[in-house]
């Protein structure tokens, strides 16, 4: 942290103690930008400091911009890098709280913060993360499973336009006199997203045209 902070300031003289809140300050900077708006970090340990505080939102939001870097998704799903063995029991197959989806991410304890998971899963094409706070030692993941486990089955990742897919056929005034009359209105890029099971089968497609670029007749 230290080292990041001076390198970032331009300024190798930096005290530590300079040098660290500076970092604090990159933290705070980052994480607002990733979507954490009820967070306040003070150091980079995450030992307890009044005003050092985040939210689980905050931390699912953070996790979700740090999954983004393929060096730490990488990082975060080894259970192990030679004598150093990841804490997090989700990856661990010899542990009872393995589970077979995991892909991450980072535990923490403090004795006001109580047991904290922010894990990962992947499977069915879908990335999620879930973050529990001060919990208990096995309900850290227990309930990390559970709320993976939720995600999994609730919700899928479906592909509603594919570029390059007729979507409809717009009729054409004073077509050519071999002409069919009608050209076909394509997908120019693919549409996909995550819905809830419930949901998919409510679907429904509307064309709303934007009636500066064209004129439809009937309207």
């Amino acid at each position: 942290a230290v080292h990041t902070a001076r390198k970032v300031a331009g300024d190798s003289s930096l005290s530590w103690e300079e040098a660290l809140n500076n970092f604090a300050a990159l933290m705070n900077q980052r994480a607002s930008e990733a979507g954490a708006k009820s967070s306040n970090f003070t150091s980079p340990h995450g030992l307890h400091q009044e005003k050092h505080y985040t939210t689980a939102y905050d931390l699912a939001k953070i996790a979700g911009a740090a999954m983004e870097n393929s060096r730490f998704r990488k990082i975060v799903e080894l259970d192990k890098y030679g004598e150093w063995i990841n804490t997090n029991k989700l990856l661990n197959k010899n542990s009872r709280y393995y589970y077979q989806y995991a892909t991450g991410i980072k535990t923490g304890h403090t004795t006001p913060a109580g047991c904290c998971l922010v894990s990962s899963a992947a499977a069915n094409n879908l990335d999620l993360i879930a973050v529990v706070l001060n919990t208990t030692p096995a309900g850290q993941w227990v309930d990390s499973t559970n709320l993976l486990e939720y995600g999994l089955k609730q919700f899928k990742r479906v592909q509603l336009l594919k570029a390059g897919q007729e979507v409809t056929t717009v009729k054409v005034a004073n077509p050519a006199k071999n002409d069919s009359g009608e050209i076909a209105v394509l997908a120019t890029l693919d549409f996909i997203d995550v819905f809830q099971q419930s949901q998919i089968p409510e679907i429904k497609k509307q064309i709303i045209w934007d009636k500066n670029l064209m004129k439809v007749s009937g309207e």
